[in-house]
């Protein structure tokens, strides 16, 4: 079973990489240590330097939650269940640390690097994982075009409205965060409304309570 089920992620991968999803590199990457030139000066390099492999790695084990959903109806609580799936152990490529799932619930999951926020995650809400730095800045668009919406709901109906008022009244789409694709938290009262990130580890991308965002 095992091995049926890594051949048809290993198959998976193999044609993601084919149509150009990612970068076509080996399905086992080996430890990309950084130089001694790459340790002068700012280290900030670093990180960088080992992304792209790390990215990779993310990427497979989140392709390994669909093949472990497919067998047994839910996603795995454990990256031990990942690696003895893929029948390797993967790192990351500069903390030399195993990822590890950092949230898990039989129909979600969050696969986090141990460089987190400067290496990638990925979860059941996103088909790869993406740049913490794009999610951070769409996230907090979504956020700003909330607050937006309910400043206007408040301006028709003098008082906030749910999430689902606000899409049923047209003021906004359904929306949820990027980065692991829950949606978003919203606390309301009849003149204060607090708005929050729903990433489920830390760091979240902020909120905003009544109109004021965490990030200024």
């Amino acid at each position: 079973m095992k091995s049926t089920l890594l051949a048809a992620a290993l198959f998976i991968a193999a044609g993601c990489i084919s149509i150009g999803c990612v970068d076509q590199v080996d399905p086992t990457p080996v430890p990309i240590l950084p130089s001694e030139a790459d340790l002068e000066g700012d280290n900030a390099s670093i990180p960088g330097i080992t992304y792209d492999s790390c990215y990779h790695n993310v990427w497979i084990l989140c392709c390994l939650q669909m093949m472990y959903y497919g067998a047994h109806n839910c996603y795995a609580g454990s990256v031990q269940d990942l690696y003895e799936l893929y029948g390797d152990t993967l790192i990351c490529p500069w903390k030399l640390e195993q990822y590890e799932v950092t949230y898990c619930s039989p129909d979600s999951f969050w696969v986090q690097c141990p460089g987190n926020p400067l290496h990638p995650s990925g979860g059941s809400g996103q088909a790869w994982p993406e740049q913490p730095q794009h999610d951070q800045d769409h996230c907090r668009s979504h956020m700003r075009s909330i607050a937006t919406g309910e400043a206007m709901f408040f301006g028709q109906f003098n008082r906030y409205g749910t999430m689902d008022e606000l899409i049923a009244q047209g003021f906004l789409p359904y929306l949820t965060c990027p980065g692991c694709g829950f949606d978003y938290m919203l606390e309301i009262g009849c003149e204060t409304f607090a708005l929050s990130c729903p990433m489920p580890v830390y760091p979240t991308h902020g909120s905003i309570v009544d109109g004021m965002a965490s990030w200024q």
